[in-house]
């Protein structure tokens, strides 16, 4: 092992890093270097191996079948060292022990997938789900929290943030009793609405629908009972398109807009927290995929 060997090394812990962030700005921020730094390790490793391994454009940064060949090698180089933190004594479970904030409603929006990949993956970290305003009696703050208001503490970093798109949904046996709003104003005037709670869950333009509505039958924090309820013929819900199963039908001909926008962001103080970072790399996914 030489200094080049372990450049080399650095250079492909960067590539991982760049596959979880997508760009590389994100991966300068993530890792706390410049986005020049990150173009070096990135050119010095392609000219090393003779292969280009990523390929960037506007919309951000993807690895080349080379890059995900070496990227699966780069992986189990991961599981050994996440194998050697989870060795160490006893003295170190805390360090193990993740605490994730999440306003109401958003362990709802997020919920979490693949999770079994990843206990399979890092099974040495233990994640705590805790409510913000619950977290904020007991004193500690969290070590990663998913919200809807954009952070203004410096004790904290911003790792990304993300815009759902929702729409109106109803079941199939509301629209043959009720028939189908054939625009927003068929809708506010004519049909129930079944809905969340939350102010700060979505936009303007929901919150407008939600003041001009004249029927709204169901209110509720959860969007799980939201869509409970027009499955069972409640209303019309509006949800996150990602939540949306095959037992609600989209009313994609109204023209209406809306989102919900989530912030995810860590604790300053647990940046070098490995357990901590593979959870953020875990929700920064998450995101993506949704």
């Amino acid at each position: 092992m030489n200094r080049r060997d372990l450049q080399n090394l650095e250079s492909l812990f960067m590539l991982s890093a760049l596959d979880d962030c997508h760009s590389k700005r994100r991966t300068a921020e993530t890792i706390g270097a410049s986005v020049d730094t990150v173009n070096k390790y990135i050119t010095n490793l392609e000219a090393e191996l003779g292969l280009r391994l990523v390929i960037c454009s506007e919309r951000g940064c993807c690895l080349t079948p080379a890059g995900e060949n070496i990227l699966r090698r780069i992986r189990r180089m991961q599981d050994i060292l996440f194998e050697i933190y989870a060795a160490k004594n006893s003295s170190d479970d805390a360090a193990k022990i993740v605490t994730i904030g999440m306003e109401t409603g958003i362990s709802a929006n997020l919920f979490i997938d693949d999770i079994d990949c990843f206990f399979n993956r890092f099974g040495h970290i233990r994640l705590q789900a805790v409510l913000l305003d619950r977290a904020a009696r007991g004193g500690a703050a969290p070590d990663i929290v998913l919200s809807h208001i954009l952070p203004a503490d410096e004790k904290v970093v911003l790792q990304t943030v993300r815009q759902f798109p929702c729409k109106a949904f109803a079941a199939r046996s509301y629209l043959e009793k009720h028939g189908r709003p054939q625009d927003m104003n068929d809708l506010i005037h004519n049909h129930r609405l079944v809905c969340k709670t939350y102010s700060r869950y979505h936009d303007e333009n929901y919150l407008e629908l939600l003041e001009r509505a004249r029927h709204v039958c169901y209110l509720s924090d959860s969007d799980h009972e939201v869509a409970d309820a027009a499955r069972n013929g409640a209303g019309i819900c509006i949800l996150p398109v990602c939540l949306a199963d095959s037992s609600l039908v989209c009313l994609d001909n109204l023209d209406w807009e809306s989102s919900v926008t989530i912030y995810l962001f860590s604790s300053r103080r647990a940046t070098d927290n490995p357990a901590i970072g593979e959870v953020v790399a875990y929700f920064r996914k998450l995101f993506d995929k949704r």
